[in-house]
């Protein structure tokens, strides 16, 4: 699948105000007087496909910014590719939308494995590879890959850690059984949980991995019963969550229950779960929930929802994954439009390494949103929610990122 927003061509000149001289516009590949190219790649197939709607937001959000006049003037062509969750796909779609399509920079890519495909061709490259979206410590190391930056997602060790925490204070002595997805992203999970169980009472009684493209997870569901746990953690994408909510249920197993934000999305794990079954799963979250009326009576949610009516109607406004894309998009967006009229990969870089005011209207009040040149993770705190059947409510207080 390609998306492409429609180009509506603007020609922009330079005017001389009396004596006053106006500094003439800096331009990188992929910029020029009426347009700015946008690289992604998005799952829009394969095992990971119901994270393809994060693209189709982000279509949304720039169309709906090209309609309104673009940014400085210029309108915004969003090429996102399919690469079916496939890293090996990634790197030749984004070879691609590099050395063919010629974008200014790559951003809001999806995955763990996908975007450490292409992380060192495109710091080789210097490209910008912006807003990861994927929880990874790499995508937070300037010394190594200064042209990455993390995206709006938390840190998998520090969900892993918070998630840890919850668990061992609730229930002291807390034997904990662990299914994480065999990959960068539920190792990390599983890292933080061993840095929250280190040094207390708790013991982490199995440890299980499964693969993304298992059919199912029953049999490592069936063992984590037998080791006597009290508490499960799962740490990986809907599908294995929805399983091992739904197995659990089947068998009458009644653990405490806890989830990585990835397999949290309401519509991907728990409804395919049973709503009924999923009462009481704990997970992090630095969104606003859609379907609260405290949060349906703000502008924020207006805005959202009359971008979703106009540009992506087929769109489900509590998708965690379209709220995602939402605030990606408006984050490339701010992005382009503080870079003004140096359109170079350098100044772009620049400015997404000295973010402190950015326009993410999706995120909870009080979640820290900020990069400098010596730390490019974006989130630095998340809140804890409990599913009540419904939707999530949030717990407790902000848990930081140490920086």
């Amino acid at each position: 699948m390609t998306i492409r927003t429609a180009i509506s061509v603007l020609t922009l000149g330079a005017f001389a105000l009396g004596t006053q001289a106006v500094a003439e516009p800096k331009y990188g590949p992929g910029a020029s007087d009426a347009e700015v190219r946008i690289g992604n790649t998005q799952p829009y197939s394969g095992p990971a496909s119901a994270y393809g709607v994060n693209g189709k937001m982000m279509q949304a959000v720039i169309a709906k910014a090209n309609a309104e006049g673009g940014i400085n003037g210029r309108q915004i062509t969003f090429l996102s590719y399919d690469d079916a969750y496939n890293p090996a796909k990634t790197l030749e779609q984004v070879r691609r939308l590099v050395e063919k399509d010629e974008v200014l920079f790559i951003g809001g890519a999806v995955g763990t494995a996908q975007n450490v495909s292409i992380q060192r061709y495109l710091n080789k490259k210097e490209v910008p590879h912006l807003l990861v979206l994927s929880g990874g410590k790499r995508w937070n190391d300037p010394e190594n890959y200064p042209w990455t930056t993390a995206g709006a997602i938390s840190p998998y060790v520090l969900e892993g850690y918070a998630l840890g925490i919850h668990a061992t204070q609730s229930t002291p002595g807390a034997k904990i059984a662990v299914l994480y997805q065999n990959d960068d992203l539920g190792k990390e999970y599983l890292q933080g949980l061993e840095q929250a169980v280190a040094d207390t009472d708790a013991e982490i009684v199995r440890s299980l991995s499964f693969e993304v493209a298992d059919p199912t997870v029953d049999n490592q569901v069936i063992s984590m019963e037998a080791s006597g746990a009290d508490t499960v953690m799962v740490f990986g994408f809907p599908k294995a969550v929805a399983q091992t909510i739904r197995k659990a249920a089947d068998m009458g197993w009644q653990p405490a229950r806890y989830i990585g934000s990835v397999g949290s999305v309401i519509q991907a794990s728990l409804v395919p779960a049973g709503l009924e079954n999923s009462i009481g799963i704990i997970t992090t979250n630095t969104q606003h929930d859609a379907s609260d009326p405290d949060f349906q009576s703000t502008q924020a949610y207006a805005d959202y929802i009359a971008t979703i009516d106009t540009y992506y109607p087929e769109g489900e406004p509590t998708n965690g994954s379209v709220m995602l894309g939402y605030t990606t998009a408006h984050l490339m967006l701010d992005i382009i439009e503080a870079a003004g009229d140096d359109l170079t990969r350098e100044n772009i870089m620049r400015v997404a390494t000295t973010l402190s005011d950015v326009s993410a209207p999706m995120m909870l009040d009080g979640v820290p949103l900020m990069t400098s040149p010596d730390n490019h993770q974006l989130v630095r705190g998340i809140y804890l929610s409990r599913f009540n059947g419904e939707r999530y409510e949030q717990i407790g207080d902000l848990i930081r990122a140490q920086d």
